[in-house]
């Protein structure tokens, strides 16, 4: 596939109307500041306050007047008073001089000290305090510059050998990681533990007093700290602080090392939705959303997807696919499911060495076989002679239309009429069968229901080559949405139905099991 060389990266628009997270200070850890020789980004607090914007907490959720013309953003129209929410946003490097040195010829760090008063109370008897007028950084020390990560994250870059970054972006991280190590950690409760990461809630103070919850992501302690899960965590809080304007992407509110500040969601993900309204229906009772509500959720699912894609200068161009799409990476937020869990996401990269930018191929996705991964995993388990090399977010696309046939029925796939472990699913693929509707949505004319079924297939397109991008797709749901609800700007929220009780651990996992055998 030849596509062009995309245009160089440009500088990131600067927000105004800033905010920082103000933790409470802590005696003991103004201590620790004290015998810190080196502390990484003495400016963070300015480079926090100075990309952090205001996200407007809206009640109601529109696409915008050109959204048929492929906008990517929701907007407001009913909230007068917005509430402010911290967002990293395009941090940038620290800033540096040219050295007046003959002795050391290393760029100076341009200072941007304050007057620092530590406490030092436990420390001297004589003394109630020490005060400082240099920055605590020695001025021509080694500082934490994006480029950092480049060495290392080039090591695990697919096919290195062979491909090579679209931009250098793709290798770099922004960490801000003094605003970071200022949390308070008395204020944090864990929340659950998935595979690789655990997840607290954290409750920080704001500017004016105003307390929020934010989610804390860091690695188990029980893995070591290498290079690859450092940076995991860089692909996770890269992606999302180059989706800002993202209303399907979480927000991003900081990132240092192994661990991420980010949006809290206390109405749980997309899986357990699906877990009680199956867990309802065996119950007798209905508890899944409506037609119109899952087309709703599909152009939540869509649209985020495109976000994802297209973080790039060239918009056509993917820089960066999921690579693990499926119903557990869907966080509910204010009526809306958001893609999240982008640590095991790769940069789209071109082939070195020739004389047309070519998208760099692959030939595996690295991933465990379930049955919810792409068509081309299960031709590459089964030796299938059709599978050929493939481009990463073209996986991304059929697993799309896997997510949006559970949403369309509330079952896994190969789940009926009679239940297939995954190796027997990926012989039925091969056999060029798909997972079956039931018999009421096969034969509904609910608009809605055709035009889920109509999106699915265009997903569900064999050759991954000719699967359409996830703009072309969500742009199709939206179309419908807006003939079935009358609407121009139709409402992209749903409301949940309530339930009962939560399920038990043994009855979600139970439901669950026909998803991953």
């Amino acid at each position: 596939m030849t596509l062009p060389r995309p245009y160089k990266s440009k500088s990131r628009q600067k927000l105004a109307s800033q905010s920082k997270i103000i933790p409470r200070a802590m005696v003991a850890f103004l201590a620790i500041i004290f015998f810190t020789t080196v502390i990484l980004h003495n400016n963070a607090s300015h480079n926090l306050e100075s990309h952090l914007r205001h996200d407007a907490h809206t009640q109601r959720l529109t696409p915008p007047h050109d959204a048929g013309q492929g906008a990517n953003t929701l907007i407001s129209t009913t909230a007068p008073n917005p509430t402010h929410k911290p967002r990293v946003v395009a941090i940038t490097s620290l800033q540096y001089k040219e050295s007046k040195s003959d002795s050391d010829p290393r760029p100076v760090l341009v200072p941007n000290s304050k007057l620092l008063a530590l406490d030092a109370t436990f420390l001297a008897t004589n003394k109630a305090s020490f005060h400082f007028t240099e920055s605590s950084i020695p001025t021509n020390g080694n500082f934490v510059e994006p480029s950092w990560f480049t060495p290392s994250a080039r090591n695990f870059l697919w096919d290195n050998d062979r491909c090579e970054v679209m931009y250098p972006w793709q290798l770099e991280g922004f960490p801000n990681c003094n605003d970071f190590h200022e949390l308070d950690m008395t204020q944090m409760k864990m929340i659950d533990s998935g595979g690789s990461r655990t997840a607290y809630e954290m409750n920080q103070y704001l500017d004016g007093g105003l307390l929020s919850k934010f989610v804390y992501k860091t690695v188990k302690y029980k893995y070591e700290v290498e290079k690859s899960v450092i940076d995991e965590q860089r692909k996770d809080a890269l992606v999302m602080e180059r989706a800002t304007s993202s209303n399907f992407i979480p927000n991003i509110s900081g990132y240092c090392s192994v661990g991420i500040l980010m949006d809290f969601a206390p109405e749980g993900d997309m899986n357990d939705y699906l877990i009680g309204a199956r867990l309802a229906k065996k119950k007798g009772s209905d508890e899944s959303l409506s037609p119109v509500d899952k087309l709703r959720v599909a152009i939540h699912i869509a649209s985020s997807v495109r976000d994802l894609h297209e973080i790039g200068d060239v918009k056509e161009i993917p820089a960066f696919f999921h690579n693990d799409i499926f119903i557990k990476q869907y966080l509910f937020q204010d009526g809306i499911f958001k893609l999240n869990d982008f640590n095991l996401a790769q940069p789209l990269t071109f082939t070195k060495n020739t004389t047309e930018n070519e998208i760099c191929l692959h030939g595996s996705a690295r991933m465990y076989l379930y049955k919810h991964r792409s068509f081309e995993e299960h031709l590459k388990s089964a030796e299938d002679e059709r599978f050929e090399p493939f481009s990463g977010d073209k996986t991304d696309i059929y697993m799309m239309g896997n997510l949006m046939y559970t949403i369309l029925t509330d079952l896994f796939l190969f789940e009926k009429p009679d239940l297939l472990t995954t190796d027997e699913a990926t012989k039925a693929l091969l056999a060029g069968k798909r997972s079956q509707y039931p018999e009421d949505i096969e034969k509904s004319a609910d608009p809605a229901h055709v035009a889920m079924k109509t999106a699915i297939e265009m997903c569900w397109i064999e050759k991954w080559n000719k699967r359409l991008p996830a703009r072309l797709i969500a742009d199709y749901l939206l179309r419908q949405l807006r003939v079935i609800t009358k609407e121009e700007h139709p409402d992209l929220r749903v409301k949940l139905p309530a339930r009962d009780t939560d399920p038990t651990k043994t009855e979600a996992e139970g439901e669950e099991y026909a998803g991953y055998i």
